[in-house]
């Protein structure tokens, strides 16, 4: 994975643990957002197809469905764990990110 928002860090301020660190949140967390992305982007395909609006769901419909699968409570907790990093990396984004215009 890339992971282009590494671009935007402030790598000079940063200590190498510190940049590892917020890179590994980043990519982690929009892994766990991108599946449930995925999910959502899957029902509302499936609402079109069949003509039903019914059978689109938002996060809370995408959690109910992943709940529902094997092992559906683990993947549950690892998106939500991703979530929580998603979360961190965004704390690491407001204390690092390189703002549009600045040189630094």
């Amino acid at each position: 994975m890339r992971a282009r928002f590494k671009d935007d860090l402030k790598s000079a301020e940063m200590t190498l643990s510190e940049r590892t660190m917020a890179i590994e949140l980043g990519r982690f967390g929009m892994a766990a957002r991108g599946v449930t992305f995925l999910v959502i982007g899957w029902f509302l395909i499936q609402a079109g197809l069949h003509h039903d609006a019914g059978r689109a769901h938002g996060f809370g419909g995408a959690f109910l469905f992943l709940l529902a699968q094997p092992y559906g409570h683990l993947l549950v907790g690892i998106i939500a764990l991703g979530f929580v990093a998603l979360g961190l990396h965004s704390f690491a984004c407001a204390r690092w990110v390189r703002l549009l215009g600045s040189s630094g």
